[in-house]
């Protein structure tokens, strides 16, 4: 999430507040290339976080603009809005389709603030990779991490992020200690 207050910009990726379970009982979150080895076809379910919708209301109260930025095609993001009941919510998307180069290079947070004219001086970027983590901080922006993209604490911290959170629930809960807040 990227987000903007008078300018002020909150950017996410947008599949980082949705679990991914795979239908396969056979494939694993951790084995993606499996599907492509057995030749089967293995249908994807999203479940969304707890929280998430609350934790976008609780942006747009503190008058932050919400930009989903992510290295998929636009046809992905429709349907995770629709299910964590966030499109009216979300100002703006950004995806590889915007930008030349996708993460770890900083192109799609860049035209993310392009479209809501936003300086990275105003923007914060809530990531779950330090791929996530690294775009934003080429170009100057603050980073929120959650740890639902299962990467380890200290490699979030070496990319950059400034604070750690379990989930969108747990960054809701804490969100007046939060860099969101303080912005």
């Amino acid at each position: 999430m990227c987000t903007a207050r008078s300018a002020r910009v909150a950017t996410t990726s947008c599949p980082h507040f949705s679990t991914r379970t795979l239908s396969s009982s056979t494939v694993r979150r951790s084995r993606p290339h499996a599907a492509a080895s057995t030749g089967k076809a293995t249908p994807v379910r999203w479940s969304p976080f707890a929280d998430v919708a609350a934790l976008f209301t609780r942006v747009r109260q503190d008058d932050w603009t919400i930009v989903i930025a992510i290295s998929g095609q636009s046809e992905e993001v429709d349907p995770h809005l629709e299910k964590l009941g966030v499109r009216e919510l979300v100002d703006a998307v950004t995806t590889a389709g915007d930008a030349e180069r996708t993460k770890p290079d900083p192109d799609i947070f860049a035209a993310a603030l392009r479209k809501v004219g936003a300086e990275a001086a105003n923007a914060i970027v809530v990531g779950d990779s330090p791929y996530d983590i690294t775009a934003a901080t080429k170009l100057g922006i603050r980073t929120i991490a959650v740890r639902s993209g299962g990467f380890e604490d200290r490699t979030l911290m070496e990319a950059g992020a400034v604070a750690i959170y379990d989930n969108p629930a747990d960054l809701l809960a804490r969100y007046d200690a939060s860099l969101l807040a303080s912005g």
